[in-house]
């Protein structure tokens, strides 16, 4: 036999219920935020035992990520670039660059990360294309550089370099005796090894990095919720929790 739950109640379970809804659809950008990262393994020939490579199941990054697909060589591309749960996503990339490596200890994955490294190419600029159908990946995203330099003992100098995508143009400077120690921090102005541009909507973007010496270790797209769906995202579960404790008074 049904019996009919208070309409005081009722009402409250449907307000309820309408924004357990909005939270689960805004939650996927949130908990399982879009992320693909390549490794630029750059010439294997100076890392023996591939220690530059990345297994899938390594996680590494200032936005820890699986599935980094390591880009070997100079000039060539990869296709339908894996995210950070290992699913296609129909982006690629291609490169054209000189290659170089950092010649630190193989410490942990983030070390791996940034031991091999596109260089310029002559007297060009390092060369990244990214590309992909539309919506392939979710916008906004934010694009992280990594960069490192070996510039200790008798190379030990300041560098910096230019990261330029659709005329925005940051700065990174690699400081004098700072190769990669574990340690991601992203150049706001006082050095650093990663520059991030904020709020890419493009279906795509070319990179190009300038400088005498200047280096790519790695590249990052992140999906970067807009704050209202983060905040939408949040309300819900705060509501959906209140529903659940009204539910078992």
């Amino acid at each position: 036999m049904c019996r009919c739950l208070p309409i005081e109640f009722r009402t409250a379970g449907r307000v309820v219920a309408v924004c357990a809804v909005l939270a689960l659809g805004a939650a996927p950008a949130v908990a399982e935020s879009f992320r693909v990262g390549v490794n630029f393994v750059g010439d294997e020939t100076f890392s023996p035992g591939g220690e530059a490579r990345l297994a899938p199941d390594d996680r590494a990054g200032a936005v820890p990520q699986a599935h980094w697909s390591n880009a070997i060589g100079g000039c060539s591309s990869l296709t339908d670039l894996a995210d950070a749960c290992g699913n296609g996503t129909g982006v690629d990339v291609t490169w054209r660059a000189d290659t170089s490596y950092l010649p630190i200890a193989d410490a942990s994955t983030d070390h791996r990360l940034m031991r091999g490294r596109l260089a310029p190419l002559g007297n060009d600029p390092i060369t990244i294309t990214v590309t992909g159908p539309d919506g392939a990946v979710p916008r906004p995203y934010d694009v992280l550089v990594y960069f490192d330099l070996y510039n200790s003992g008798s190379q030990a100098a300041d560098v910096a370099m230019t990261f330029t995508i659709d005329g925005t143009v940051l700065t990174g400077t690699d400081r004098s005796g700072s190769d990669f120690a574990g340690t991601f921090v992203e150049d706001l102005g006082a050095g650093g090894n990663v520059v991030r541009f904020h709020g890419l909507s493009s279906d795509g973007f070319v990179l190009e990095v300038a400088g005498s010496p200047a280096a790519v270790n790695a590249l990052q797209v992140v999906h970067a919720p807009e704050p209202a769906t983060l905040l939408l995202a949040a309300a819900g579960t705060v509501l959906c929790a209140v529903g659940r404790r009204r539910t078992r008074n």
